[in-house]
């Protein structure tokens, strides 16, 4: 492999217009960054000079929605409407033992109406 076969004018002009690419790209991104720092700290400034009140109803608004949300995400305790429950003789003794049994469905009991 010869570099200096490949330096021809052609490949010289590819070549710098990739130098001018990659330097055109740098400049734009260190101008986005140098933009958003100049916001963060005008962002700052505001906030400084001019601190929000906050509303007292507002307040009790959002923390009554957050109670509604917390209620609303505990898992619901459903009725075991299926099941039955035993209770044994240890009672007596402190021990409560369950018997867990599911009712069985007699599905001949009800109509098909796929059957003919």
């Amino acid at each position: 492999y010869d570099p200096t076969k490949f330096k021809t004018k052609f490949y010289q002009d590819v070549i710098e217009k990739q130098k001018e690419d990659k330097l055109r790209l740098e400049e734009e991104a260190d101008r986005v960054k140098h933009k958003a720092e100049k916001m963060d700290s005008y962002a700052k400034i505001v906030k400084e000079m001019h601190k929000p009140e906050i509303s007292q109803k507002k307040k009790e608004e959002l923390e009554n929605l957050k109670k509604a949300l917390d209620e609303r995400s505990r898992p619901l305790r459903r009725p075991m409407s299926k099941v039955n429950l035993a209770v044994t003789d240890d009672e007596s003794q402190g021990l409560a033992k369950h018997k867990h049994t599911k009712s069985v469905i007699d599905w001949k009991k009800f109509h098909n109406p796929m059957v003919p």
